[in-house]
């Protein structure tokens, strides 16, 4: 039953005959992109393993990014797509002021839901990014014996802007804030401090997403 309405639903957005549709990951997602003179982009995406038959343009998806974002105002930089045993995602590289962000989308129930959303750090390979994550991260002591004053450290002096702190190991901490909008002010605070500067360093929490196959 199921198979027979996703057929149905493929065939009211109906590919066009003579485009170029596009496959990937062994046939399991279709994409087709329509350019007309002074109009923005469509694009038709087909994912089977989900069945998933949708039509859009990429602001819309921008728009449901900015809304995880307390509707700051994005500009997209690219598009990519992703797809596998668990379905399909849309991938913008959004530019706000100087920050860079990587947001991962998809459909469910004809509504676009956000997967992921997080920073793009450095200049690498931005169509194929995961993003880190804006409301963790990890310190790291340099060595076991100061994991503790590290502990205390974050409990203590940051108890309103810290949520969580979670104990990896003995030397990593995953701290998880309050709010985004401390994000910055947090890290930046931490690595500033004269006390801790020699005790420890901070990594990005890297979003981890399914396996799947970016298009190429």
């Amino acid at each position: 039953m199921k198979r027979k309405l996703f057929l149905i639903i493929l065939t009211l957005i109906s590919f066009s005959v003579y485009a170029e549709v596009e496959e990937w990951s062994a046939g399991t997602c279709w994409l087709e992109k329509i350019e007309r003179p002074n109009e923005e982009v469509i694009f038709k995406l087909a994912s089977f393993n989900d069945h998933v038959a949708t039509e859009f343009n990429p602001s819309e998806l921008v728009q449901v990014s900015s809304l995880k974002l307390a509707n700051k105002r994005l500009e997209l930089v690219d598009i990519n797509f992703h797809c596998g045993s668990y379905g399909h995602s849309v991938i913008l590289v959004l530019k706000e002021n100087e920050g860079l962000y990587c947001s991962w989308v998809y459909e469910k129930n004809r509504e676009w839901t956000v997967r992921s959303l997080g920073l793009v750090a450095g200049k690498g390979d931005m169509k194929h990014c995961h993003g880190y994550a804006l409301d963790s991260f990890l310190v790291i002591a340099n060595r076991e014996s100061d994991g503790g004053e590290v502990q205390r450290v974050l409990k203590t002096d940051y108890a309103r802007e810290i949520k969580n702190v979670i104990k990896v190991t003995s030397r990593v901490f995953k701290v998880e804030l309050n709010a985004r909008e401390n994000f910055e002010e947090v890290k930046e605070s931490l690595l500033k401090r004269s006390d801790l500067q020699p005790l420890i360093k901070i990594e990005l929490n890297s979003y981890s997403h399914p396996i799947g196959e970016f298009k190429e």
